[in-house]
């Protein structure tokens, strides 16, 4: 099962409502600028095809400027963490999931209390 099903499937399980998804930045973006919601939060990995996480937070920031932005990645180190701090991300979730790990960093970047 691919990263994003898995994590879509973590956040149905909580009180969270998944607006749309996309495999690529070039599709999130399109899909964002072409949106009438705007979410709580959203949810980029590193490795897409296309463009990578950096990229596609780059091109987001302009279009929602306040958005909170949540890293996917499967690394954490200390310049790529620098990197994300720099294009706006609010925090990284680290794969492989782990579901109480997701439910305290939405906790912590959203400032509420999240269900289990």
């Amino acid at each position: 099962m691919m990263a994003r099903e898995i994590l879509k499937r973590l956040l149905l399980s909580m009180p969270f409502k998944i607006i749309d998804n996309a495999n690529n930045g070039e599709i999130a973006i399109s899909k964002i600028t072409t949106s009438k919601t705007t979410p709580d939060f959203i949810f980029i990995d590193m490795e897409m095809p296309h463009m990578n996480g950096i990229e596609t937070i780059k091109q987001i920031k302009p279009i929602l400027p306040g958005s909170t932005i949540i890293m996917v990645t499967s690394h954490s180190e200390k310049e790529l963490v620098t990197e994300l701090m720099k294009v706006g991300v609010h925090g990284y979730v680290k794969k492989p999931y782990v579901r109480d790990t997701v439910i305290k960093k939405l906790a912590s970047i959203t400032g509420r209390t999240v269900q289990h």
